[in-house]
């Protein structure tokens, strides 16, 4: 994982924590779940294309919440 992407997104998760903001929660996990992931399939040859899918959505919501209306579905910067 990118260092300049888990800065952004700890970034993104303390401004949305102080403000109260609902989703910090769903963030926390997704962004938790992304580096799990990040790690495990490391060692994985062939990775179910369910699981990609999963871990692709996460990523979306995580730069989602950090861009707004910056990320337009055909941009994916994970």
């Amino acid at each position: 994982m990118n260092p300049h992407f888990l800065f952004n997104s700890l970034n993104t998760l303390k401004a949305m924590v102080e403000t109260g903001d609902q989703q910090s929660i769903d963030f926390k996990l997704k962004l938790a779940n992304f580096y799990r992931y990040t790690l495990e399939s490391r060692k994985l040859d062939l990775i179910p294309l369910k699981e990609e899918m999963e871990i692709l959505n996460a990523c979306l919501f995580l730069q989602k919440a950090r861009l707004g209306d910056g990320l337009s579905s055909n941009t994916v910067i994970c």
